[in-house]
């Protein structure tokens, strides 16, 4: 099992770089790797509005910060792909996206997604909703402390769409 650090661009004493990019870290995980993405950085920008498939076994962790009973997420991915059976574990993470008709989680094909204290967002003005979160498949996911926040398209789509699969809330 390695561990991955995401972050800003860093070179050490001998001019290594210290950090991943997120891209360059899903790429380089194995089954059972741990991704952390530094507190206040955020991958989100350079995923330039495209969802990353994942297909390993691996757990994604962002950072919160609690300031006057506000949990405030430092860490913005874009959305995410879970197919071929893969699960993956999402902790204390921002999930946005900014384009209409797009999931921010979508979970296919026998694959798994486990949520905890994630906050889910589309914060596109004009077009179409998809759901926020997509499961179909035979595919399973579990939601624990997860917030999705208010769509500003108000087409009544704005929901969790569960096809063929399992979802499980916990409040």
């Amino acid at each position: 099992m390695s561990n991955y650090l995401v972050g800003p661009d860093k070179k050490n004493l001998f001019g290594r770089r210290s950090t991943w990019d997120f891209d360059q870290a899903i790429e380089a995980s194995s089954d059972g790797d741990v991704i952390e993405i530094e507190a206040g950085f955020d991958p989100f920008n350079g995923q330039n509005n495209q969802s990353i498939v994942i297909t390993k076994s691996i757990t994604i962790q962002g950072h919160v910060e609690n300031r006057e009973n506000e949990h405030i997420y430092t860490n913005t991915i874009d959305g995410i792909v879970v197919k071929d059976g893969a699960t993956v574990t999402l902790q204390n993470i921002c999930i946005q996206k900014n384009t209409d008709k797009s999931n921010a989680i979508t979970v296919r094909m026998g694959s798994t997604v486990i949520a905890e204290d994630v906050y889910l967002i589309n914060k596109s003005t004009t077009g179409t909703n998809y759901p926020i979160v997509y499961i179909s498949g035979n595919s399973h996911v579990q939601l624990k402390n997860v917030t999705v926040g208010a769509s500003k398209i108000s087409d009544g789509k704005h929901r969790i769409y569960v096809e063929n699969s399992e979802l499980t809330i916990w409040i």
